[in-house]
């Protein structure tokens, strides 16, 4: 018994296989694909963000953190719009609600405008309690494939203890996922 207990993985080891460093993530990442970033807090998601503008990429931004907090934690400047979502209003601050088409539109806009760029949503569970899982489905498949089609980075932050396994796997089937340390 004792040598089938040694043989077996710890839950701890298994927890942390798979898992990346910011630097061990970027290399994984390429133009043209989605990435699931899966941390306990959006935190390497911003570091990774960063990192990725410095390849000359414009960059658009949705949070759930104020974006006064983001650009001063994570030092991000440059070619960047930063949209906080809330429903509150702030003067001064980008800002869009829960609505999935006013996502798409500003999302469109920017793609437009910018030949190559790099997208993060940081407020996927935000979105999840104000539309139904289907819909946000398929507001992620729509962006997966216009990444896809213009080679642009779409980065997607989620805590996986926030969603049902079930949900979190439906995720990973559409989008690349990388866990992060």
């Amino acid at each position: 018994v004792r040598e089938e207990e040694e043989k077996k993985p710890s839950k701890k080891k298994e927890e942390e296989e798979g898992v990346l460093t910011v630097e061990e993530a970027l290399k994984h990442i390429s133009k043209g694909f989605s990435y699931l970033l899966e941390e306990r807090r959006p935190e390497k998601c911003f570091i990774i963000f960063r990192e990725l503008l410095k390849d000359n990429l414009s960059g658009l931004i949705f949070t759930r953190t104020n974006p006064k907090v983001i650009q001063k934690r994570y030092g991000i400047e440059g070619d960047v719009s930063i949209y906080w979502l809330t429903d509150q209003e702030d003067a001064g601050q980008l800002r869009v609600s829960h609505s999935l088409e006013t996502l798409i539109y500003h999302i469109e806009e920017f793609v437009n405008k910018h030949n190559e760029c790099v997208i993060l949503l940081d407020g996927l569970e935000y979105l999840l309690g104000n539309n139904t899982f289907n819909a946000v489905m398929r507001f992620l498949r729509r962006l997966v494939d216009r990444t896809s089609q213009q080679e642009n980075i779409f980065l997607v932050s989620l805590s996986p203890y926030t969603m049902e396994e079930r949900d979190v796997s439906l995720l990973e089937r559409e989008i690349i996922p990388l866990k992060l340390k």
